[in-house]
């Protein structure tokens, strides 16, 4: 997910940065000033396109293929394009890039071909990378200190590993119940054992996790799909997506994420052809230019039907970069089915020697706008002008409506926590997050139910994809363990065993959650903010010492009793904002309704000085005498019995040498006085040494 939320930085940087085979030569770099740190962009962003260097992970059992060359070919487009651009600056790895070496014109996507970039002064780092929630664009606390000057250009690592997923997305968006899908099952190789001869064929087996047309295949017959299958697990699938065949019409639809004026929006549709064996092929091996056109102008709604799903797939799962989906007609003339939503659609492009053919099916549906190559790329960087900045009010907002989700059926017990990232995972992973949420269900369906429900994907799409990916980590726990926790059992526990506390009762009444340090920290600075507050109104009442209301009378008359009071609360409101590490207290302060609370309840100490008002005093001062009896009579019986104890342990330590005791004290007469005067007796002094001395 988007680690980096603002566009500046001071550093030199360069024009486009050509190689002698062209007309402009390598020129040295003029220097920009950066905008304040509220800027959103500078005039000319420095761009650093990166490219995949990185092995993808092994996610549920399933490895994502690495595309041969890590999409240096396409990098390597976008960044010679955009430097034609005279209001873009390209950073480049070679000094002075040759158009036709790929290497040149991109950076490695591992820590330090992006710190690389960072330091030669980038400002947008354009991911055209496969992202996962363990890159170092997400986990990395060398690139993080850079995050409030660098801006990322595509999804989020989180977003893209969460929606790599096709098996999960294509079931989200069945459950949703709107949306046109074909029929399909998932295959676990691993584990399942599938009758393979039960099925009606043709049908299309694919990864979950697959690149492009990279492992899909019509299989006509059960022996086929057997092989099939086999050949994904050796390449390291575990989840195998077993689809109806779709007989139709091809095509594909690029939806963009939202404008200033406009929510998401599709480019033109692109139809295709020329299928090999009922499959589109890789563009590697055929130009989409031979085998794709875009379709303008035709009467057939299905376009238009299909491409208002798209619409409605890129603003469900809240992407915010371009997407691409690829449909295709169930048999000749009927809907579109939607059956493949790509987080990264390719991005080749002409305008290198040689690439004059190597369009991708995005640029084509940009064509039938106008655009070329060039204004496409420049696009989708305006685009990022209007993804909204995260405020403290935002993230609290996101955090409540969190909270609301222990409502739903399928979350067991209520069983949800919302806090920081420690709760659910202390170790690398939680790196990068603010929050973190942890619920609990019965079993892999009410999972499933929970991910699917409309009010945990409106959750999650109006207050955080849109804004900053990275704001909150999802686990899940189901029955009793699960992969995804390390230790939630003393969790559940805390949650089960009952309220036991008034700390506990508060926390529920309040809707907080103790189990979460963030949680209870806070309460704690509500209940400490509200016994502050107490005696504040308390000297209020203290003022009449009869029994008449009035308490305010003459307050104003009283400079003194305003001035103590007025710093009471001035010192109080410094210790809550800027105490906190003092005073152990939550570091963020608190917001107005927290204010509020502790006020309100405070306050109470006004209604219930009246109540004693009106208790008589002489009922008072006998009800008083009756309940004060037992008490005394207590106080007396531990005071004798401590007499007798401490008067016990003197008697032991008395001794025969104890000179006070046993001497009498001297007489001395004299002539000069008519009086016996005794003489004090000097006293001896015992010194007790410590055994060890």
């Amino acid at each position: 997910m988007q680690r980096f939320t603002r566009a500046v930085r001071r550093a030199s940087s360069s024009r486009p940065l050509l190689s002698g085979r062209l007309p402009h030569p390598c020129a040295p770099a003029p220097r920009y000033a950066a905008f304040s740190s509220s800027a959103r962009f500078l005039s000319r962003p420095r761009v650093a396109v990166l490219y995949q260097e990185i092995d993808p992970p092994v996610i549920a059992g399933n490895v994502k293929p690495k595309k041969p060359g890590g999409y240096k070919d396409s990098g390597s487009d976008i960044a010679y394009n955009l430097s034609l651009s005279s209001k873009v600056d390209v950073l480049t790895l070679a000094s002075c890039p040759d158009p036709l070496n790929d290497a040149d014109w991109c950076f490695p996507d591992d820590e330090q071909g992006i710190l690389t970039a960072i330091d030669k002064g980038a400002t947008h780092l354009w991911a055209n990378t496969i992202l996962f929630a363990s890159h170092p664009l997400q986990t990395s606390a060398r690139i993080a200190q850079h995050e409030n000057k660098v801006k990322v250009v595509g999804q989020g690592p989180l977003i893209v590993e969460k929606y790599d997923d096709k098996d999960f997305v294509n079931s989200l968006l069945r459950k949703q119940g709107s949306f046109t899908m074909p029929k399909a099952w998932t295959i676990h190789a691993k584990t399942d054992s599938p009758d393979y001869k039960s099925y009606s064929y043709p049908l299309v087996a694919k990864p979950a996790r697959g690149r492009g047309s990279h492992g899909v295949k019509v299989c006509r017959d059960a022996a086929e799909m057997s092989a099939h299958i086999k050949q994904l697990a050796s390449e390291g699938t575990n989840a195998v997506i077993v689809e109806e065949f779709l007989a139709g019409e091809e095509a594909t639809v690029t939806v963009m994420p939202p404008t200033a004026d406009k929510g998401y929006w599709s480019l033109p549709v692109v139809t295709r052809f020329n299928h090999q064996d009922g499959i589109a092929p890789y563009n590697g091996t055929v130009a989409v230019t031979a085998n794709s056109r875009a379709v303008v102008g035709s009467d057939d709604a299905a376009y238009a039907d299909v491409a208002r799903e798209c619409e409605r797939v890129g603003e469900l799962l809240g992407t915010t970069a371009p997407i691409r989906i690829d449909v295709r007609r169930f048999s000749e003339g009927s809907k579109f089915a939607l059956f493949d939503v790509n987080m990264k659609p390719n991005m080749t492009g002409p305008g290198r020697p040689g690439r004059d053919e190597q369009a991708s099916l995005t640029l084509l549906a940009a064509e039938a706008l106008g655009w070329d190559y060039k204004e496409l790329l420049r696009q989708v960087l305006v685009l990022f002008k209007f993804r909204p900045e995260v405020t403290k009010e935002h993230k609290e907002t996101f955090v409540k409506e969190l909270k609301k989700l222990k409502n739903l059926s399928c979350v067991k017990d209520n069983r949800l926590i919302v806090g920081g990232p420690s709760v659910t995972d202390p170790i690398e992973r939680s790196k990068g997050f603010e929050f973190a949420l942890l619920s609990y269900h019965e079993n892999r369906a009410a999972l499933d139910e929970y991910q699917a429900s409309k009010e945990h994907h409106w959750v999650t799409q109006t207050y955080m994809f849109p804004y900053k990916e990275d704001l909150c980590r999802f686990d899940f726990e189901v029955d009793e363990a699960d992969e995804y926790m390390c230790d939630f059992t003393k969790l559940a526990a805390k949650l089960t065993g009952g309220l036991s506390t008034p700390e506990e009762h508060g926390g529920k009444i309040l809707n907080y959650n103790l189990s979460t340090p963030d949680e209870k920290i806070e309460l704690d600075t509500v209940v400490f903010n509200t016994f502050v507050w107490m005696p504040v109104f308390n000297e209020f009442n203290n003022r009449r010492l009869d029994n008449k209301f009035i308490i305010f009378e003459g307050v104003h008359r009283n400079l003194f009793f305003i001035d103590i009071n007025c710093l009471m609360v001035g010192l109080q409101a410094g210790i809550i904002f800027v105490g906190s590490r003092a005073f152990q207290i939550s570091p963020g302060g608190l917001d107005g309704a927290q204010w509020a609370i502790s006020i309100v309840a405070a306050s109470l100490c006004l209604p219930w000085a009246t109540v004693v008002r009106l208790f008589p005093d002489p009922r008072l001062a006998a009800t008083v005498s009756i309940v004060s009896k037992p008490f005394m009579a207590l106080c007396s019986t531990i005071a004798e019995a401590w007499s007798s104890l401490t008067a016990m342990f003197k008697s032991v330590n008395k001794t025969e040498d104890d000179m006070e005791a046993v001497s009498p004290p001297m007489v001395v007469v004299s002539a000069d006085f008519d009086s016996v005067i005794p003489r004090p007796q000097a006293r001896a002094i015992q010194v007790f040494f410590p055994s060890f001395m």
